[in-house]
């Protein structure tokens, strides 16, 4: 058995796990992320070709006003 007494060990050794175990959180959270934004395009991306094959290239690209965008120039943001 091997045991490690807390005087041995630097005060950074317990940040350090912290750190990994943070590091290890945040990469699971992300790949979580993906994982779901995958999926709604996926999921939702067939529905907005359909929407936008009903519309005119006019109808796309027509802003209401000057502080609004376009429906055509949020798909190119997707």
């Amino acid at each position: 058995m091997f045991v490690i007494i807390k005087s041995q060990l630097s005060p950074r050794a317990g940040l350090e796990r912290e750190d990994v175990l943070m590091k290890a959180n945040e990469l699971m959270l992300a790949e979580a992320f993906r994982k779901e934004a995958v999926s709604g395009f996926e999921k939702y991306l067939p529905r907005i070709v359909d929407c936008l094959e009903l519309l005119s290239e006019e109808e796309i690209w027509w802003r209401p006003n000057e502080a609004s965008n376009s429906a055509g120039n949020l798909v190119l943001h997707l």
